[in-house]
């Protein structure tokens, strides 16, 4: 399991690793405590600076002496500050923060491999807030974050690992024992309990026909139905003699209300050929009535037509009439 830490490491804390930081809070050369060689390079140029004593960054110079451009403002000549940046360049260290890292490599290498660094303090990114190194964050991952997702053993449901322990007692799959000793899936229970389960309180079936006994476990419910045979046949007798009366009462009643319906349908019948017949005279008598007013219309035709015949030979003659008496001198 990997060895937890307080805080993890932050992007300043490279540079406090690196470099050195002078009485305002800024930073100036880099550290010499890790430098894996003589200062001294073979051009005989010194690459420490003599205002803050660290590795020069960026190298110029002050009254003759090579600085840190951070420690002073005066420009160096551009060859010789290429050297010193050479010689710096060239420079070799160990991992800053030593402990099991082994790596080695160039001064100005060293920030980079900070950022990768397998030593480096990182904080749990699942939200577990544990700090390690990132060397040991893979492991942490899979094994041993509260925060990481495993799969339930039982339902292989997908959950947080520090939910394991509240999801397994509600998981449908978890073995259960019941009370009968049995074990079963939790969600198998209530199955379990209304079919097979030894143990459950059931009613005596013969209850509706009298039984008093109540409720008793399944596995007594034979016995008991073999201990109380007779009784329980007498109690169906029973049941079934009020039954045959009852079955009679409800004949009786049907047969009553048979033949009242007999009866009501017999009148209803008898209501409707009456008025048939009543239908049938009132066509009778219209129809009669009609062929009287046909008749008399014709009469009416008649002698509407024969006055006709007589009033135009009437007005011929009168016609003839008045010609002649025009004719006469």
């Amino acid at each position: 399991m990997a060895t937890r830490f307080t805080a993890p490491h932050s992007p300043d804390d490279i540079d406090q690793l690196l470099y050195l930081k002078n009485a305002q809070g800024s930073y100036r050369g880099f550290k010499t405590g890790f430098i894996s060689q003589n200062l001294t390079i073979k051009e005989g140029y010194l690459v420490t600076c003599t205002k803050c004593k660290g590795i020069i960054r960026e190298a110029s110079s002050c009254e003759g002496e090579t600085v840190c451009k951070l420690c002073n403002t005066n420009q160096l000549n551009p060859k010789r500050v290429q050297k010193v940046r050479n010689s710096v360049a060239e420079l070799k260290i160990k991992c800053p923060l030593l402990r099991d890292c082994g790596w080695s490599g160039k001064l100005l290498e060293g920030k980079e491999h900070l950022k990768e660094c397998g030593s480096f303090l990182i904080t749990c990114p699942l939200g577990c807030e544990d700090v390690m190194k990132r060397c040991e964050m893979n492991d942490h991952l899979k094994t041993y974050c509260l925060f990481r997702e495993i799969n339930c053993e039982f339902c292989e449901l997908s959950i947080t690992c520090k939910n394991l322990t509240e999801h397994v007692s509600t998981c449908p799959a978890y073995s259960v024992v019941c009370e009968c000793r049995r074990i079963m899936r939790r969600d198998k229970v209530k199955e379990h309990i209304d079919k097979d389960c030894r143990l459950t309180e059931l009613e005596c079936p013969y209850a509706k026909y009298g039984c008093k006994v109540g409720k008793i476990p399944r596995k007594e419910l034979v016995a008991h139905k073999e201990d109380f045979y007779i009784e329980h046949q007498d109690m169906i007798e029973q049941e079934n003699c009020l039954l045959t009366k009852q079955v009679k009462i409800l004949v009786e009643k049907y047969d009553l209300l048979e033949g009242k319906k007999k009866k009501e349908n017999s009148q209803l019948v008898q209501k409707h050929e009456l008025m048939e017949r009543n239908m049938k005279t009132l066509e009778e008598t219209i129809e009669t009535k009609h062929d009287q007013l046909v008749r008399k219309h014709d009469r009416l035709e008649g002698k509407v037509g024969t006055k006709h015949d007589r009033l135009l030979q009437e007005h011929t003659q009168l016609r003839q009439e008045n010609d002649q008496l025009r004719q006469r001198p």
